[in-house]
Order: C-alpha cells, then sequence, then structure tokens
C-alpha cells in the first residue's frame, strides 16, 4: 500500500510541475480551472460575480503580457479572456435589467475593458474575432 501511494505521489509530482511550468490564469493547470470553477461557484450575487470575471479578465490579459509566452499559451488565454469579458457584459446586463444601481460597476468596466483595448492593440493583436468581447462589454456600457 506504501508503495503505490509514494508511486501515485511522485507520478503527480513529476507530471504536475511540468505542467506548470507555463500555468498562469491564461492557461491553468486542473486544479487551478478547479479552484476557479469553485471560486465562480460560491460568488453569490450577479454584481459580485461581474467583478469576479472583470478580476478574472485583468489577470488572464496580465498573463498574456509576459514575455517568451508561447502562442498556444496565448491562443488559450485570450479565448478564456473573451469568455471572462463577455460573462462580466452579460451579468452587468442581468443587474441592470433588475433595477439596480450599476453606476460602479459600469466605470469598472468601461475603465477595464478601454484598458484592455489599448493593451490589446499595442501587442498588436490586430484580430477583429479576438477583440470581439471587449467590443461587446464597451457597447453594453455605454
Amino acid at each position: 500500500m506504501k508503495s503505490i501511494t509514494i508511486i501515485i505521489l511522485v507520478f503527480g509530482l513529476v507530471f504536475g510541475v511540468a505542467h506548470f511550468a507555463e500555468a498562469g490564469q491564461a492557461n491553468p493547470g486542473f486544479f487551478g480551472r478547479f479552484s476557479e470553477w469553485l471560486g465562480d461557484v460560491f460568488t453569490f450575487g450577479d454584481v459580485a460575480k461581474a467583478e469576479r470575471d472583470i478580476n478574472k479578465a485583468d489577470g488572464i490579459l496580465k498573463d498574456l503580457e509576459t514575455p517568451g509566452a508561447s502562442e498556444e499559451f496565448k491562443k488559450t488565454g485570450l479565448r478564456r479572456y473573451n469568455d471572462r469579458i463577455l460573462r462580466a457584459s452579460m451579468r452587468f446586463e442581468i443587474v441592470r435589467e433588475s433595477g439596480k444601481d450599476v453606476s460602479a460597476l459600469a466605470k469598472r468596466l468601461s475603465e477595464v475593458t478601454r484598458t484592455h483595448l489599448n493593451t490589446l492593440v499595442k501587442e498588436e493583436i490586430t484580430d477583429e474575432a479576438k477583440r470581439v468581447g471587449l467590443d461587446r462589454a464597451l457597447e453594453v456600457v455605454k
């Protein structure tokens, strides 16, 4: 029993460390995704969830700005980034339609998306499909 436990532990460490060589918010590993999912499940209220999505998108973009990141890492990160921005803008719409005050959330979403759009343009990511989430978020905030 001890030898099986040790083998599983060594196997997990070897593959776990190799996997985390290029892991971050833009492309988290299994435990990172699980932790992120738990955070999403246990965040209550649409305003809090929108804030969480905005913060996660911000972290993902910061990961994408790191020099030397592979193309696959950037591709996965951009997909996750767009997903987070779209979720935040949908939650913003839900909160606005429910009649709650969204001025603080609108200001935060507007500032973040403008900053991110400038960053993406500066990074020469000009493919319109990659910026669709930002454009939609800016449209929702207006």
